[in-house]
């Protein structure tokens, strides 16, 4: 149930958008005005960093406000380091080295794929994932699919996770759904890892109203029960925002690092990928730091895949009425990697 009971919190929250262009600011006693959604101000600590795009655009930062949702840079700001959107910058830095982690997280040298399913078989490979069959598992969030296991293929170069309209063998369920994991969920532990880098490459196509994807982390054999684990959203997607992902953590201390991040049409590929360390936790979506956090997690993870449909999420952003024009859809992914140090 540990998804189930989070999801009611995230939907109480005010969000944020993050953006990649920002200036780093550093506060000496500032604030910085709120717009949109209140009219009130966000006070800031002396020595607390923040990301603000100068140009309008949103705040991301480990400690957020309930109110906050979109920020304007005051004049008095004092910026230590800032980046315009039309400024060109050349540096030498590590080499980008094909099939590893980003330099930002190697700092160049070479990394340990410890996990690797480039999805190019004919069919899941069942000793690596559990494929969950005739399981209702999001009915906590409200969601509307059962999983089987004849929505879960493997073909084409890709893991495929296919949602559609019809008998799906559970009583009273209408849709159909895929899901993958790889803790003692609808089988035995498969993979865990403590800290490093993972990535996948995903599409969702067509990316309707309805949908609900998600690419996230949850406690593996050895790692106490939700919420104490840190339940780690590498990348949840919403039906109603088609160009959106946002990155997540939640322990017994609430949320922290979400961020809307717009990465563009969800139906074409693109990458999201979270570096874990002892103590902190960053979220890179096409190569690009999104989201970061300073957290202690030393339990073991394990990996999940799913395409959700309906629920708590997609009505939150305003996806209501019948599902089933929303389908048939899927949800493709090209590969997921895990590296070690």
């Amino acid at each position: 149930m540990e998804r189930y009971s989070r999801r009611l919190v995230r939907r109480a929250r005010t969000r944020t958008r993050t953006v990649v262009a920002v200036a780093i600011v550093v506060v000496v006693g500032l604030s910085v005005s709120v717009a949109a959604a209140t009219d009130s101000l966000f006070p800031l600590q002396p020595g607390d960093t923040v990301a603000v795009g100068c140009n309008g655009s949103y705040l991301s930062q480990d400690r957020l406000s309930p109110t906050v949702r979109k920020l304007t840079c005051n004049d008095s700001t004092n910026t230590s380091t800032s980046t315009s959107t039309t400024t060109t910058t050349t540096t030498t830095g590590p080499p980008i080295i094909d099939g590893q982690p980003p330099p930002a997280v190697t700092g160049g040298g070479l990394w340990t794929r410890v996990f690797d399913d480039e999805f190019n078989d004919t069919q899941v490979d069942t000793t690596q994932w559990n494929v969950q069959n005739n399981s209702t598992f999001g009915s906590g969030n409200n969601e509307l699919e059962c999983y089987m296991a004849a929505n879960t293929t493997e073909s084409g170069g890709s893991l495929n996770l296919v949602a559609q309209s019809g008998d799906t063998g559970c009583p009273g369920y209408r849709v159909s759904s895929g899901m993958v994991t790889q803790r003692n969920q609808g089988g035995p532990q498969r993979f865990s890892f403590t800290h490093g880098y993972i990535e996948a490459r995903i599409k969702v196509s067509p990316f309707t109203p309805a949908l609900w994807p998600a690419f996230w982390l949850v406690g593996a054999e050895g790692a106490p029960s939700w919420p104490a684990y840190g339940e780690m959203d590498v990348a949840e997607m919403y039906g109603p925002h088609p160009d959106y992902a946002e990155p997540n953590y939640h322990d017994q201390n609430g949320g922290k690092g979400n961020a809307e991040v717009h990465v563009g049409d969800l139906a074409s590929y693109h990458t999201y990928a979270m570096n874990w360390t002892a103590n902190q936790i960053q979220w890179f979506y096409d190569g690009n730091l999104v989201s970061s956090i300073s957290v202690a997690n030393n339990y073991p993870h394990s990996v999940i895949l799913n395409l959700a449909v309906g629920g708590d999420g997609p009505s939150y952003y305003g996806s209501l009425g019948d599902p089933s024009s929303s389908l048939p859809s899927t949800m493709s992914v090209d590969y997921l990697r895990v590296f070690q140090s």
